[in-house]
């Protein structure tokens, strides 16, 4: 595992993972993420309700078009979707950073393989 600042909650979980400084996630119970995390039962609607506005439509922002599997994994996996999720300084999305349930689980569809449905 790769060195990961002492600047991060969660450690342990490596550079993907850490908590932003403008949201205190150690006021939060961390949630047991316990079942396989896939895109349509789990991570779709996480993605609907918080990204859309900006990354959907004809003229997605960064051009990143978020309304699909295929393109949020490759998000995830290509552009670094997941440290923009939990990046202390620009974190996605901007203006209320995601619960700490909604990254872990979008952080768990990761390791469970990025599984559609």
């Amino acid at each position: 595992m790769n060195n990961v600042s002492n600047d991060y909650f969660y450690n342990s979980l490596g550079t993907d993972f850490y908590s932003p400084k403008i949201k205190d996630d150690s006021k939060e119970e961390v949630p047991v993420i316990d079942w396989e995390v896939t895109y349509d039962s789990d991570v779709k609607k996480i993605i609907f309700n918080n990204c859309i506005t900006c990354h959907g439509g004809p003229d997605p922002s960064a051009n990143l078009d978020l309304t699909n599997f295929k393109n949020v994994k490759k998000a995830i996996e290509k552009r670094g979707l997941i440290k923009r999720m939990n990046s202390k300084t620009k974190p996605m999305p901007p203006t209320e950073p995601l619960s700490l349930k909604d990254r872990l689980i979008v952080f768990k569809w990761k390791k469970d393989g990025l599984i559609e449905n």
